[in-house]
């Protein structure tokens, strides 16, 4: 498919250069003279060690193209904008458009993903398990593409408009499956390859138009999962106590399908009262298994504008989400047909209403103000002992945007939510965020940004679940902060010379009860009581150096030079023997290095040539397997026309 995409990009930009047949007279006051470029080059790279280094980059030597049309002989309006640096990594823009009667856009972007192959054959592997690498020499990654079309059609004359939007996401590759074969004391951990070819396609189609002083507007939407490639695999698994040995499926990908119709209308009289109304319901399929969900939606809006510095803005919303698993699954082997029941899905209505003030109190200051209350009501939780209450959430917010003096411009924004009955202990019951944006332009040479966001969280009633008693667990509370900074200067002491230095620092810092799951220890698979460690800290932090200079030595030469380093670190601690092994997994010590160097030569009449030098760095000090580097080069010669 992506082959496909690139012999059509190029066939586009042949048929579409010669446009100059469209800059003839259409009686328009206005004329505007097409622009073209053509960019053809070469990409060169060379990897030494790990391709880690090159996580989002194809490695291989490769042409390069680049060419862009712009011709605007009005009422028609044509643009195209292509680019290839390897067969799975290009992108294309283009559109074409007549007076406000037709509009169309077509965008379609690839990129590969280099994936890590994580190695069993580890030397402090536990010895409690057997391990099984089907693969070890394999390497993995995926090739995706992601294409987007919209057409909309206008009636002449009348606000009315039809249109339509195709998304479509393409995967395909190699990956590692990780899965663990057997039963309670004969346990395989195996990794093996998988092909996968998974496509996601979403229609959407809709009409909307104007009638006095109403907007209405309809749209369907059709949306498909088809996975590809080995769809499910099968292992043989040895015989326990709820199944006889056979080969059984596993790690299936099954096909899904949803759907949805929704109605808008909206409304605006004076221009200081607007209302708003939605109407819909969702459809969804997994094919597979046969489980359906069925969903209702309704929301209101409503704007009040009493004067220019006052506005009130009200909002409500409610969904009804109603889920059918079934009351059995299906597993089928080679020589079996095994039934297993099904705990009764949750069905669940949501509520929700928002109140926003904004209030000008001075020229160029906003301030925001708003309060959001939403109920959300479980049914059929009986079998679902931790997800058995109602929750109730509310939040707090308090924006205050604008410009204080000249040159100053600054967004910030304090925000508390309270939780009562949070489903999950991930979700906190108390959470406090501040996030500051700022600019500031002393003098034209001189620009300084800063943008910092903070937030801390906090649950003090964990709830675990203890499945000898059939009883949930008060244990341990979980909170923590995150800081997030990034600070920006930029300066231009010359005309052509221009620097930028920037700094990033984040770190996350958690402290929460956790519970681990284990057996009686008589022998069977039967569950113990849990253990409980109430104090495990966890901590992660980044710091980010960047340095640009930019000059012009003339009108023909310029030359960029950038520089970046990051460094990240963080790991978990637990106190009990048997969950050391937590700390191993959760260690992180990495570096990465990136210098790029831009040069771009003026020769002659609209021809330049530009060359583009990276080097990249990745230092892993925990796994060294995947420590690399990587030199790269692209080197294009353009014409403007």
């Amino acid at each position: 498919m992506i082959k496909k995409n690139l012999c059509f990009l190029f066939l586009a930009i042949l048929i579409l250069l010669p446009c100059n047949a469209y800059s003839i007279d259409m009686k328009y006051k206005f004329r505007y003279p097409p622009t073209y470029q053509l960019s053809p080059g070469y990409n060169m790279t060379t990897l030494k060690g790990s391709e880690r280094v090159l996580e989002y980059y194809e490695g291989d030597d490769s042409l390069v193209f680049k060419g862009i049309v712009e011709v605007y002989p009005l009422p028609h309006r044509f643009h195209l904008e292509a680019f290839t640096l390897t067969d799975d990594d290009y992108y294309l823009d283009t559109g074409y458009a007549y007076k406000d009667l037709l509009l169309t856009r077509l965008v379609s972007i690839g990129i590969v993903h280099k994936l890590n192959h994580y190695d069993f054959s580890l030397p402090d592997v536990s010895t409690y398990y057997r391990y099984d690498e089907r693969n070890p020499g394999d390497k993995y990654e995926d090739e995706t593409s992601k294409t987007e079309f919209t057409l909309r059609l206008k009636m002449p004359n009348y606000p009315l408009h039809l249109y339509t939007r195709y998304f479509n996401y393409h995967k395909e590759g190699t990956i590692q499956q990780r899965n663990a074969i057997g039963y309670f004391g004969d346990i395989t951990k195996t990794s093996q390859s998988r092909e996968i070819d998974s496509d996601t396609g979403e229609l959407t189609i809709g009409t909307n138009g104007h009638f006095g002083p109403v907007e209405v507007q309809y749209s369907h939407r059709e949306k498909r999962f088809r996975p590809g490639g080995e769809r499910s695999l099968k292992d043989l698994y040895p015989a326990s106590s709820t199944r006889p040995a056979d080969r059984y499926p596993h790690n299936l990908m099954p096909e899904l399908k949803s759907s949805s119709d929704f109605i808008r209308i909206h409304t605006s009289y004076t221009g200081r009262i607007v209302g708003a109304l939605t109407l819909g319901n969702t459809r969804a399929l997994n094919h597979y298994s046969g489980a359906k969900r069925r969903s209702f939606y309704s929301g209101v809006q409503l704007s009040y504008l009493p004067m220019h510095s006052l506005g009130f803005f009200l909002r409500w919303h409610y969904s009804d989400r109603d889920n059918d698993v079934g009351k059995e699954a299906v597993l089928r082997g080679d020589s079996n047909t095994l039934l297993y029941p099904l705990r009764q899905s949750i069905d669940r209505k949501t509520g929700s209403l928002t109140l926003n003030i904004r209030y000008r109190p001075l020229k160029g200051i906003n301030i925001i103000g708003g309060y959001t209350i939403t109920s959300i009501k479980r049914s059929d939780t009986d079998e679902w002992p931790v997800l058995n209450k109602n929750t109730t959430r509310q939040k707090y917010s308090l924006k205050v945007y604008g410009r204080i003096v000249k040159g100053l411009k600054f967004r910030s924004e304090y925000i508390f939510t309270r939780t009562k009955n949070p489903a999950y202990n991930a979700t906190p019951e108390r959470m406090h965020e501040v996030k500051l944006n700022t600019t500031y332009t002393p003098v034209e040479w001189l620009t300084g940004t800063i943008v910092y966001y903070f937030r801390k969280i906090r649950n003090p009633d964990l709830l675990f679940y203890n499945a000898i008693t059939d009883e949930m667990l008060e244990e341990g509370s979980m909170q923590g902060t995150i800081h997030n900074l990034i600070a920006l200067l930029t300066f231009t002491p010359l005309e052509r010379t221009s620097f930028t230095v920037g700094a990033g620092f984040y770190r996350n810092r958690q402290t929460q009860a956790l519970a681990f799951g284990r057996f009686a220890g008589d022998g069977t698979s039967n569950a113990g009581p849990p253990l409980v460690e109430k104090n495990v800290p966890y901590k992660d932090r980044s710091y980010q150096y960047l340095l640009s200079i930019n000059h012009s030595f003339n009108d023909m030469l310029n030359i960029g030079c950038d520089l970046r380093y990051v460094i990240s670190k963080g790991a978990a601690r637990t106190e009990y023997s048997q969950t050391s092994y937590i700390r191993d997994l959760t260690k992180l010590d990495q570096r990465e290095t990136g210098a790029d160097i831009n040069i771009t030569y003026r020769i002659f009449n609209g021809v330049s040539f530009e060359t583009t030098l990276s080097y990249s760095r990745f230092e892993d000090r925990i796994e060294s397997d995947n420590t690399g580097r990587a030199y790269k080069a692209v080197m294009m010669v353009k014409k403007r026309w």
